[in-house]
């Protein structure tokens, strides 16, 4: 296995890319499904730079073959969702089918599964939206991806049953798997089941007047090809030109996401390359360049690119002492004074901006793409 970090400054943003996994890149906690295997020195560069600008503590890792370095570091501001725990699975982390990694749920929190017969991305959205509707319950949640055998599900339904006796109340178990004898382990056993295909597969063969193919994995496979090396190529750009990286390649850029430091830059770049397929890049803007009150000079030459995202200053506190706690970067002085400056900076060159305090970074990138989807920006999206 071959580990890197990208040229970040660890004093700012830490990145990590792995290749040699079955696909897998993990950019500061997300996970990126890719084409195959990737070349580190796409992204360390033949001189393995880092900026000299490192935090006392911190050791950079290096690019390495044959083995894993541990002490990589991934950016902790922006919350780990439930879709780790199923990516865990694809690359092996993953406890098996029955063990849990603590002994029965505390404090009598409602339960819910989701089960998939592959990537599990369809039944987490579906299933978190409708949970978020009961915002007084606290959920424990777990994902099982690839449940596509018999013995799989039987093993899912046992957890249900034990869970069901010591509680005294099924899990919710929220199921997309198309194989019919996998589906009927869970819809004959007596727990509750949101089955979410059948819920709306028959419906439409109905009215449709046909069968549907009930192949597995269709919404996430790749039937396009040319669309998904596309959008592999956009991850791999928002990579290169991640905070401040590269400006030379802005040309290629369909949009330039800019802000100060730690207000959502990456992960909405991150985002939009995967979902939407767009050739994103992120700028941070410095002290230096908050006084000066003018674009800093890459951003000048691609004014009609810039996308500007600001956030609460209180927030913002919150997330730069989760990390840099007791340096002035992360007082809330600093943090009113700069998000007061780059507000200044956005209205006086008149850039679109987005508060991004109270929002995931799937609203971000939906935000973001609602507001430049026009005539004359990205109109083909």
């Amino acid at each position: 296995m071959q580990v890197c970090l990208l040229r970040h400054c660890v004093a700012c943003d830490f990145g990590s890319f792995q290749a040699g996994e079955p696909g897998i890149v993990t950019l500061r906690g997300y996970y990126v499904p890719t084409l195959g295997p990737l070349d580190c020195h796409n992204y360390v560069g033949a001189n393995q730079n880092f900026c000299s600008n490192r935090v006392s503590g911190v050791k950079p890792a290096r690019f390495m073959s044959g083995k894993e370095d541990t002490n990589l570091t991934t950016d902790e501001d922006f919350p780990q969702n439930d879709r780790r725990a199923s990516t865990r699975q694809i690359i092996g982390e993953q406890p098996p089918v029955g063990q849990s990694g603590a002994n029965g749920v505390p404090g009598g929190r409602p339960t819910a599964f989701i089960v998939s017969d592959r990537t599990g991305l369809t039944a987490e959205a579906m299933a978190h939206s409708l949970l978020t509707q009961f915002p007084t319950l606290d959920f424990h949640k777990e994902t099982f991806t690839f449940v596509d055998t018999q013995e799989k599900a039987r093993a899912i339904v046992e957890r249900c049953l034990a869970i069901q006796q010591r509680d005294k109340r099924s899990p919710l178990v929220f199921l997309t798997i198309v194989e019919d004898t996998i589906r009927r382990e869970f819809i004959s056993a007596n727990i509750d089941v949101f089955d979410l295909f059948a819920t709306f597969i028959g419906p439409m063969e109905e009215r449709l007047g046909m069968e549907s193919s009930h192949k597995v994995g269709r919404s996430h496979g790749v039937s396009d090809v040319k669309a998904y090396i596309s959008r592999i190529a956009a991850v791999h750009f928002a990579l290169q030109t991640d905070d401040g990286l590269d400006t030379d390649y802005y040309g290629q850029a369909d949009l330039i996401i800019t802000g100060v430091s730690r207000c959502g830059k990456t992960p909405a770049s991150l985002y939009l390359s995967l979902h939407y397929g767009l050739n994103v890049s992120n700028y941070p803007l410095t002290d230096h360049e908050l006084l000066q009150s003018e674009l800093p000079a890459a951003l000048a030459a691609h004014k009609d690119k810039l996308f500007g995202l600001t956030i609460d200053p209180n927030r913002l506190l919150q997330i730069r002492q989760e990390r840099y706690k007791g340096a002035s970067y992360s007082d809330i002085d600093t943090c009113q004074r700069e998000i007061a400056q780059a507000e200044n900076l956005f209205r006086k060159h008149k850039l679109p901006v987005l508060n991004t305090t109270r929002m995931s970074v799937e609203e971000i990138g939906a935000m973001i793409v609602h507001r430049i989807k026009s005539p004359g920006r990205l109109a083909t999206l």
